[in-house]
């Protein structure tokens, strides 16, 4: 069985970045696969999917793109047991994971 991961990424800015950024290329920079938007209040965009494995360097990435918002990235790894959280913001990340 093929691994892969299942994230939960929060954007947080201006109704206009959010905007923007739910409307632009996230899914392929994080390389997300079956995108499910959960909800998109103003100055915030919620939304599930899955990639190969954590996509932390890719969100990273993203962050530097959108330095005005910041991200939030829940995701988890059932088969290796992991569940992790991060935060990006203009480039900088910090990063939690623990096993099960």
């Amino acid at each position: 069985m093929a691994e892969y991961c299942i994230s939960r990424l929060t954007a947080i800015g201006s109704k206009r970045q959010v905007h923007q950024f739910r409307l632009g290329q996230w899914e392929q920079s994080l390389k997300a696969k079956y995108g499910e938007p959960l909800e998109w209040p103003s100055g915030r965009f919620v939304c599930q999917f899955e990639t190969s494995s954590p996509p932390l360097e890719q969100l990273k990435a993203l962050s530097r793109l959108w330095p005005k918002i910041t991200l939030l990235l829940d995701y988890e790894v059932e088969e290796k047991r992991i569940k992790g959280l991060a935060k990006a913001k203009d480039g900088t990340m910090e990063s939690h994971q623990v096993s099960y």
